[in-house]
């Protein structure tokens, strides 16, 4: 585990390049799932900030939303980046460079390139779907897996880094200290999950020079 939140942050042009994304095979596209809830909102703004328009990443946004109200953090989002954001539909296929944010009310996984929602599998008690759609792509992607845990409550999404890290992929989490509510990173870290802990803002970089590095940039 790395605690990077004091690294001075790198230009991201100093990295090797990753191949045109139109020369990238789709299987070989990297996908970054993120988890949130409680104090999420301004984290993912922060990570968004810093985070290039052109990685050649799809990014999977679940944040805990009230199921009777309709979301606005698409709109959110798409004031703190430059890639498409869209909220998720059924069946969407996953697009690199694109931003997809979880419905109110639902699960969300990725299987066979495409997004899948369903139901919440349980109506009463503690609701997990961090640790849905971690599992879903640690078993789609593999080591082109990757897991953010942020801001929030509880514990939700440590099991789900678990699945991650299994298959080889990699997992981020906030430091507890730049967090608004500390429950989530710090159950992740106590799990011992966490290959880096840095503020949101630090991620992008870290994120990068693993989707470049051959290990995950060779073709599929």
């Amino acid at each position: 585990m790395d605690s990077e939140v004091g690294t001075p942050k790198q230009s991201v042009n100093e990295h090797t390049s990753l191949p045109t994304n139109d020369a990238m095979p789709q299987s070989a596209m990297p996908i970054v799932g993120i988890g949130a809830s409680a104090g999420g909102i301004e984290a993912l703004g922060s990570f968004f900030d810093a985070m290039p328009p052109d990685s050649g990443c799809a990014f999977v946004v679940v944040l805990h939303l009230d199921p009777k109200h309709e979301s606005e953090m698409a709109h959110i989002l798409s004031a703190r980046t430059a890639m498409p954001v869209a909220q998720v539909r059924e069946g969407m296929p996953v697009e690199r460079d694109h931003v997809y944010v979880i419905a109110p009310d639902t699960e969300l996984r990725v299987q066979e390139g495409k997004l899948r929602v369903s139901r919440p599998s349980t109506s009463r008690g503690p609701r997990h779907p961090v640790d849905v759609l971690f599992a879903s792509i640690a078993s789609s992607k593999r080591e082109r897996a990757i897991a953010i845990v942020l801001s929030g409550t509880g514990n939700n999404g440590s099991q789900g880094l678990r699945e991650i890290r299994a298959e080889g992929g990699m997992s981020l989490v906030q430091a507890p200290e730049t967090a608004k509510f500390d429950g989530m990173p710090r159950s992740a870290i106590a799990a011992d999950m966490a290959d880096h802990v840095l503020a949101p803002e630090m991620m992008p970089e870290v994120v990068l020079r693993y989707v470049r590095h051959g290990y995950v940039a060779a073709p599929a």
